[in-house]
C-alpha cells in the first residue's frame, strides 16, 4: 500500500496516528482528527507538534511504560484503557490510547473510546449476569439430563428382554440384567467384548452390515445357549452411532411348540386311517348311487369334498411335523431357480385364474441356478408363492425378481395383497401363526407356509425376511448359496 492510501486510511478510521521524535515530541502523521484539535489552540495545531503530557496528564505514566515497547526492535503494542479529559471548550471527552512498536518506528495513535467507563460498568455487568444465568441454567439442563439418563436407565434395567448397545465394532457399550442372565456373563464383564465373537451367530456380522443401506430395517435371528432358545433383533442406533440388539426368551415357546408337534404328529397318525377307511365307504355308497336318489347323491358328494379337505389338512400336519429336523434323502443337483418358479405358477395357475393374478419375471435369468434337492426347493417356492396368491387382491399382481452376488442367490417374490401389519411381521414364521387381519378376513390356511419355508432356507444355511405395508403388499426375500 502506498503512503497517500495509507493516510487516506488513517483519515477514514476518525484516529490520531503520531509518531514520537528523538526529542520527544510527537509529530501527526497526516491530517488532526476534528476531536482532537479541541484540546490545543490555534498555533499548536499548526505546526502539528503536540506536548502531550502538558495537555494529557494521564499520559505521562502510560507513555513512561510505553518507552518500553518502543525500545524493542520487534512488533510489540500497549494500550492505555479509556480516560476522560476535558477540551479548551469545556467539553468532556472519553479517549484511548495505543503505543505501537514497528521495527524502530514509534507510534501513538489516539481515538475516541468506543465506551465511555459508565458504559464499560454496564456491559461488564450485563456479561456477569448473563455468565451468572448461562451456568445456571446449564446447571439445570445437567440435572434434567441425569434425571432423564437415570429413567432411562431404570426402563433399560428393568425390561423384560435382554437388551444390548454395542459401538458400530460390535464391542458392548452396555447390556442390562436380562441379557446379563442369558449370556451366564455380568454387566460388567461384558462391556467392551465384541458381542458376534461371543455369540458366534455364522453369517450374521454381513447381513447386519446389509442394514446400513436401509437404516430404519431391522434384522431377525435365532440364538442358542446351554439352556435356553432365544429369538433376537438388531437395529442401528440413530445417527450410525452403533447398534441395539434386544434378546427375547423362547424357551417356554419353544417347548410349546415340540409338545404341540408330538400331540398334531399323534393325532395325524391316528385320524389319517380312520378317515381314509370313512371315505372308502362314502365312496363306494356314492357310487351304487349313481344315477339315481340326486338329493341323497349330492349330500354324498358333499361329504366326499369335505372329507377330502379334512384329508389335505392332516397330511399337512403331518407333512409339517415330518419333515422335523430335515434330512437330505436324495442326490442333491444343480437347480436352476426359473425352471422351478416357472414350475410353481404353473401349478398354481388355476387358483390365479380364480382370482385374475397375474405373475411375471422383471427379468428372466435362467443361468442362475441353486445346489440342492428339487423337491425341497420346489416345496419352499411353492409355499411363498401359493401365499402370494392366497392373499392378493382380484385382479392383483405378483412380480419376481432374482440376482446373483457374493455366492448368492437372491429371490424377490412381490405381491399386490392385503400386506401384513408391522406388530405381525416378528411371528409370521412362527409355526401355526396366522395374522389376525386375515382371520377376521376368512383367509384359510394353518399359518405354516412361511414355517415350512423358513426351515427349508436355514437347512441350506439361506436367508428369509419380508417386507410388507399393509393394504400395499408382500415383498418375501429369499437367499440361497449360488453353485459354484
Amino acid at each position: 500500500m502506498d503512503q497517500s492510501k495509507l493516510i487516506d486510511l488513517i483519515n477514514m478510521l476518525d484516529m490520531l496516528v503520531m509518531e514520537r521524535t528523538d526529542q520527544g515530541s510527537f509529530r501527526a502523521a497526516g491530517s488532526v482528527p476534528h476531536f482532537f484539535k479541541r484540546f490545543f489552540e490555534k498555533d499548536a495545531r499548526a505546526n502539528g507538534k503536540f506536548a502531550l503530557v502538558d495537555r494529557f496528564p494521564f499520559l505521562e505514566n502510560f507513555l513512561t511504560d510505553a518507552k518500553d515497547i518502543w525500545m524493542k526492535d520487534e512488533k510489540a503494542m500497549l494500550k492505555s484503557g479509556p480516560w476522560t479529559e476535558t477540551d479548551i471548550s469545556g467539553n468532556d471527552h472519553e479517549l484511548e490510547a495505543t503505543a505501537i512498536s514497528l521495527g524502530g518506528t514509534k507510534l501513538l495513535l489516539i481515538e475516541k473510546a468506543r465506551f465511555s467507563p459508565d458504559e464499560r460498568r454496564d456491559i461488564l455487568q450485563r456479561g456477569r449476569e448473563s455468565s451468572l444465568e448461562y451456568h445456571e441454567t446449564r446447571k439445570s439442563h445437567k440435572k434434567e439430563i441425569r434425571a432423564a439418563d437415570e429413567k432411562l436407565g431404570a426402563i433399560f434395567d428393568s425390561a423384560s428382554d435382554g437388551i444390548l448397545a454395542t459401538d458400530n465394532q460390535f464391542a458392548v457399550i452396555r447390556a442390562n440384567p436380562v441379557c446379563s442372565h442369558f449370556l451366564k456373563t455380568r454387566a460388567e464383564d461384558l462391556v467392551g467384548q465384541n458381542f458376534l465373537d461371543l455369540i458366534n451367530v455364522p453369517v450374521l456380522k454381513e447381513s447386519i452390515l446389509l442394514m446400513a443401506d436401509e437404516p430404519e430395517s431391522k434384522f431377525r435371528f435365532k440364538l442358542k445357549t446351554a439352556r435356553r432358545s432365544l429369538s433376537a433383533s438388531v437395529s442401528r442406533l440413530q445417527g450410525d452411532n452403533g447398534y441395539v440388539f434386544v434378546l427375547s426368551d423362547r424357551t417356554a415357546e419353544k417347548k410349546a411348540e415340540d409338545l404341540k408337534n408330538e400331540f398334531v404328529n399323534i393325532l395325524t397318525r391316528k385320524l389319517a386311517p380312520l378317515l381314509d377307511r370313512m371315505m372308502g365307504a362314502l365312496r363306494i355308497v356314492a357310487r351304487r348311487f349313481d344315477g339315481e336318489f340326486e338329493k341323497e347323491l349330492e349330500h354324498l358328494h358333499r361329504m366326499c369334498n369335505a372329507g377330502n379337505e379334512m384329508g389335505d389338512i392332516i397330511r399337512e400336519l403331518h407333512d409339517f411335523v415330518d419333515k422335523k429336523p430335515l434330512k437330505k434323502k436324495f442326490a442333491e443337483g444343480e437347480i436352476q431357480i426359473v425352471q422351478v418358479l416357472d414350475r410353481v405358477i404353473s401349478s398354481l395357475r388355476e387358483e390365479m385364474e380364480e382370482k385374475d393374478i397375474t405373475a411375471e419375471f422383471a427379468e428372466r435369468l435362467p443361468h442362475i441356478a441353486v445346489k440342492g434337492e428339487k423337491a425341497m426347493i420346489l416345496e419352499l417356492f411353492y409355499n411363498i408363492i401359493q401365499n402370494a396368491v392366497v392373499f392378493n387382491k382380484d385382479g392383483g399382481h405378483i412380480r419376481v425378481r432374482m440376482k446373483e452376488k457374493g455366492g448368492k442367490v437372491e429371490v424377490g417374490i412381490a405381491d399386490s395383497g392385503v400386506g401384513i401389519p408391522e406388530d405381525a411381521l416378528g411371528d409370521v414364521f412362527n409355526s401355526y401363526y396366522r395374522v389376525p387381519d386375515h382371520q377376521e378376513m376368512n383367509f384359510g390356511g394353518l399359518g405354516l407356509g412361511l414355517s415350512v419355508a423358513k426351515h427349508i432356507v436355514e437347512f441350506y444355511e439361506g436367508e428369509i425376511w419380508i417386507r410388507s405395508r399393509q393394504h400395499e403388499g408382500t415383498i418375501v426375500f429369499v437367499t440361497l448359496p449360488a453353485t459354484g
